[in-house]
């Protein structure tokens, strides 16, 4: 008895996290912070790494692909433009204006606000690889 219990647990966990996970890929919209089960399965790493230079706490805003639109994560916080500017370089991230940086597989959009110029939203856009 004590062993059908458990393999009744367990399936109920397996299946509950497969519908979960299948919820969450083809939402269209979704909005997380860090530490959610969300922020691991659809934060992409880019965003991650630079959550670390936000001041106050990320928000996470995620829309998925469809047709020809691609994917794009936005991670609301506000980063000082200097610190992002250096993390962009590091990152072989090359400016392509005063608001889009790319490295050939995905563009970062940032807003910024005046008058110290620190960032508000980064968006990250994934680009169409054909």
């Amino acid at each position: 008895m004590r062993t059908l219990s458990l393999f009744l647990l367990v399936l109920i966990m397996v299946v509950g996290s497969t519908v979960y996970l299948t919820l969450i890929s083809f939402s269209e919209h979704r909005e997380y912070s860090q530490g959610s089960l969300d922020y691991y399965w659809l934060n992409p790493s880019e965003l991650s790494a630079m959550s670390e230079l936000c001041i106050d706490r990320p928000v996470f805003v995620y829309r998925s692909a469809d047709g020809p639109k691609p994917t794009i994560v936005s991670m609301n916080c506000t980063i000082a433009r200097e610190q992002f500017d250096a993390y962009a370089k590091s990152n072989a991230f090359l400016l392509d204006d005063d608001a889009l940086y790319s490295n050939g597989q995905v563009e970062l959009q940032i807003t910024t606000q005046p008058p110290n110029e620190k960032i508000t939203s980064i968006a990250l856009i994934e680009l169409n690889q054909m």
